[in-house]
């Protein structure tokens, strides 16, 4: 029987493991089941909360610490416990709301459970998917400030998101970790925080090497990852950013792109 070249599979969700219309192709699924059944760990390292990762993955076999909210929490798959989060800095809040909200940019608060908004708007499809809980109105985000926030995040058009990194990079970049996470989100979190940095955890509670990693991602939050990772695979609709550094590029994410990279290069 064939081994296994990686132990560990990272990754991204939408844009990468999920296609176009948030579903995950009958081959790739097949290819991860046959891959966890063959003692690979399936990790989904996304900047949802791992409840929302659930509502996408489905019946996907999912064990072991799962990255969750960009990385500032990690859950274990089996328990639902969360066994690492980092909140933001309690005074980095306030000026990140009143940035954005100076931008004109459409803010959402995260806890570890919820997503609060000042008022309800389209925008918050990008966040919430049809059929679970919707985001929580609040008549000012003082009023959940007790709750940590584990990142703050800007939603708005393409063209305003692009406008907004270096404005966002030049005021926090020292202070926080600030990342794209899609065309249309802008993100602020704990500047300890990535998806890179939570899957060094990941690989260490483990036991294994990032020589044993296989990691794929389409967007700038997935650059951290994808550089500790043994193996790089951005997807050929990803940022050109993420392109430009990765060791491969696998089809798109409506091309079966991760079943394609791991039929070929998983068994050894």
């Amino acid at each position: 029987m064939p081994g296994l070249r990686y132990k560990i599979i990272a990754m991204d969700l939408d844009g990468t493991l999920l296609d176009e219309h948030k579903q995950i192709s009958p081959r790739t699924r097949k290819t991860l089941v046959r891959a966890h059944y063959a003692g690979a760990h399936i990790v989904v390292a996304t900047g949802r909360s791992f409840a929302l990762t659930r509502h996408f993955v489905g019946d996907l076999p999912l064990t072991g610490p799962q990255i969750s909210l960009n990385g500032a929490a990690i859950v274990d798959a089996e328990s639902g416990l969360t066994i690492f989060h980092q909140a933001l800095p309690t005074a980095a809040v306030s000026p990140v709301i009143d940035f954005l909200s100076a931008q004109g940019i459409y803010t959402c608060y995260e806890s570890e459970a919820d997503i609060f908004v000042l008022y309800h708007s389209p925008w918050e499809a990008r966040l919430v998917p049809p059929g679970t809980p919707p985001a929580l109105s609040v008549r000012s985000f003082s009023d959940v400030m007790h709750l940590p926030a584990m990142k703050l995040v800007g939603v708005a058009e393409e063209a305003r998101i692009t406008a907004l990194r270096p404005l966002a990079e030049a005021a926090f970049a020292a202070q926080l970790y600030v990342t794209r996470t899609s065309p249309v989100l802008y993100e602020f979190l704990h500047p300890s925080v990535s998806k890179g940095a939570a899957l060094k955890k990941v690989i260490e509670t483990l036991g294994l090497s990032a020589a044993e990693v296989i990691a794929f991602g389409d967007s700038h939050n997935d650059i951290a990852m994808l550089e500790v990772a043994g193996t790089a695979v951005a997807m050929a609709n990803a940022d050109s950013e993420v392109r430009g550094m990765a060791d491969l590029i696998a089809p798109s994410n409506m091309q079966d792109g991760i079943a394609d990279v791991l039929d070929d290069l998983l068994w050894t």
